[in-house]
């Protein structure tokens, strides 16, 4: 117990003493050593820098020692992994311990205690020191261990990453495989839909389950590397230095898209195909390519983030609107790349992330404990670079030949059947629908106004119609007191077809109100 607790002080204090309070006192000393001279003081002040120093190499080699246990143990329950920590840190450490330690299921992690539901600011300090500590880690990976074993150290302590957030949430991780699910093979794309700001640290650990048998032959757990945003991670001080993220993922091999360049993402995926067909590495999307919506009940609590949600101006109308064309141009690059070396298929896993949303929501700082959260794993879609004859990728904006039409003709392909398998994975339409009978219940409408418009949002499901449930997403984004007023309105319009242009209209006013500016 008190090793526990003297470890864990040594690990919130340590570094200041060492990195800020002795560097400050050797200062001191040299000034002392040319203004007075030497007396016990000076020597004092010496001492203390030279334990302090001492002290930082035990850190940083421990922080190696720790990465190299996590490759042997990487299904370590989390809380045994940081006890252990907090234990080597103490002034009475024991001998590492090396075995016997608490083991988790992948598939089914359950942090949650038998208590209420609370928002919590506490939890994300508690998180944010913990990826500081793995963070640190994984750069001593890569300063100190040969490449391979850094790489895989990496990815072990990235997955004990959403171990370590999900346990200190009190969070439930549930990863729902499909029946007939195994080990993929060949070159893999992993692609989710984007609700919140936990999305990218549990992805890691959602998915530790899944395998993948590499070029060669092998098998072993996926190794994710993200496209994400360089605002976030590199150009934040905060994210990049001082929590250490950012240098670690780049340090990996994640890519990076400028989104304050306008074509910076065209080089971006460029690049992530270059690396899906060259390193054995699975690269990993969010097609949105930002979080979705919060969406509330109408008790005021977050239901979940939308996914129709993330459209601009240029693209509030359009049926994909919401799906960046770069994830589909990522697909046939790379299949056109594979295709070039002999290999056959491309493999793309779609993940639907539910109860992330309302765990942590955009634009939240306080997470919800006691939260369950679902990654729900599509069946696995396999292209085949074989379809791809007299394809060629445009070099200019306006294609110059038919091969180059059909290319833009094929990522226009891939875009909707990309849409389908997010839509299949999350099961969105149905959700839509079954919090739209929930909620004209409690709205009091009228009964045969509420019967017709369901009536009319079953069939637009059957029939794989993707508009009714486009507004539907955006109306439950606003505010919960608008709700009413634009469901008086979709009343007004259900006697008319969905393609008519007053539904279009009726869009339009709730996309501008959602994006807060005047639509094109």
């Amino acid at each position: 117990m008190w090793k526990k607790i003297s470890g864990q002080l040594e690990y919130l204090l340590g570094p200041l003493r060492d990195l800020v309070l002795s560097p400050l006192l050797l200062l001191a000393a040299f000034y002392h050593l040319a203004t007075i001279g030497l007396d016990y003081t000076l020597y004092l002040t010496l001492l203390y820098f030279f334990l302090s120093l001492s002290s930082l190499r035990h850190h940083r080699a421990l922080q190696t020692q720790l990465s190299k246990l996590i490759i042997h143990e990487n299904q370590i329950h989390p809380k045994d992994f940081f006890d252990l920590y907090y234990e080597q840190l103490s002034p009475w450490p024991k001998p590492l311990a090396k075995q016997g330690f608490t083991l988790i299921n992948d598939l089914e992690q359950d942090y949650r205690q038998n208590k209420q539901s609370k928002k919590s600011f506490l939890s994300l300090i508690k998180g944010s020191l913990s990826t500081i500590t793995l963070a640190r880690m994984a750069m001593r990976a890569f300063k100190n261990l040969p490449a391979e074993k850094a790489r895989q150290s990496f990815d072990a302590l990235a997955r004990l990453w959403g171990r370590r957030i999900s346990q200190q949430a009190k969070l439930q991780l549930k990863t729902l495989l499909p029946t007939d699910f195994s080990t993929l093979e060949g070159k893999v794309l992993l692609i989710y839909n984007h609700a919140s700001t936990l999305d990218f640290c549990l992805n890691f650990a959602a998915l530790a389950s899944v395998r993948v048998k590499d070029s060669k032959g092998l098998t072993r757990p996926l190794r994710p590397r993200f496209i994400a945003a360089r605002d976030h991670f590199i150009d934040n001080p905060l994210i990049y230095s001082w929590l250490g993220v950012g240098k670690a993922i780049q340090k990996a091999g994640m890519i990076f898209i400028n989104r304050r360049q306008k074509g910076q993402g065209w080089a971006a995926m460029q690049e992530a195909a270059t690396k899906l067909c060259q390193k054995e590495v699975e690269i990993a999307v969010y097609p949105q390519g930002t979080r979705a919506h919060a969406i509330q009940n109408l008790d005021g609590s977050i239901w979940e983030a939308g996914y129709y949600s993330t459209f601009n101006e240029a693209t509030w109308d359009k049926p994909l609107g919401h799906l960046k064309i770069g994830t589909a141009q990522l697909i046939l690059d790379s299949l056109l790349e594979l295709k070039k070396q002999g290999q056959t298929q491309l493999t793309i896993l779609s993940t639907g992330i539910w109860g992330a949303g309302s765990a942590l929501a955009k634009g939240h700082l306080k997470i919800k404990t006691q939260s369950s959260i679902t990654y729900r794993v599509g069946k696995a879609w396999i292209l085949k670079t074989q379809d791809l004859d007299q394809l060629k990728k445009p070099k200019e904006k306006i294609p110059q030949n038919q091969n180059e039409e059909n290319y833009l003709k094929k990522i226009q392909e891939i875009q909707i059947q990309l849409n389908q398998k997010l839509l299949e994975a999350l099961d969105w339409h149905l959700r839509l629908l079954e919090k739209t009978k929930k909620t004209l219940n409690l709205l009091n409408f009228e009964t045969e106004k509420t019967k017709k418009l369901i009536q009319n949002l079953e069939q637009a499901q059957s029939q794989e119609q993707s508009f009714p449930f486009i507004l539907l997403d955006r109306l439950f984004s606003l505010p919960k007191e608008e709700w009413k007023l634009f469901f008086e309105k979709v009343f007004q319009l259900q006697e008319k077809n969905w393609q008519e242009p007053a539904w279009k209209n009726l869009l339009k006013e709730i996309s501008q109100k959602l994006s807060g500016k005047k639509l094109i």
